[in-house]
């Protein structure tokens, strides 16, 4: 089960935000051509997250991360874009298993009855 801390959150505590914006590598080819390569991901042993729930308003995704770090829950927000715009992931971090984030899915799924919840490779 989840602990709620003893502290109250404040609704405007400023959630932090990754950056949308993709390192992307220029590498010349024996041609002489410039292109962009994506970095390799690098997996790390806590290389495995929880995937919660995604928003397309910002701030709808920072009341709800404030909602769930007050009940105990570690969850970052991610920005990232697709073709539908921008969205905002609420996501726990560091586990070095998937079977670890599936067990941590399996319970949160539970705790806070939402179905959204996914596991997947950081």
């Amino acid at each position: 089960m989840f602990c709620i801390p003893e502290k109250t959150v404040k609704k405007d505590i400023p959630v932090p935000i990754k950056p949308i914006a993709k390192k992307v590598t220029t590498v010349t080819t024996a041609e002489n051509h410039d292109v962009k390569v994506p970095p390799k991901k690098d997996y790390f042993p806590e290389a495995w997250v929880v995937n919660v729930i995604a928003f397309k308003n910002e701030t709808e995704a920072k009341m709800r991360s404030v909602k769930l770090i007050s009940q105990g829950i570690p969850v970052k927000i991610t920005a990232f874009h697709t073709n539908n715009g921008n969205w905002y992931q609420l996501k726990v971090e560091g586990f070095k298993t998937r079977e670890n984030a599936q067990s941590y899915a399996n319970k949160l799924k539970k705790s806070i009855n939402l179905n959204t919840i996914s596991v997947g490779a950081n």
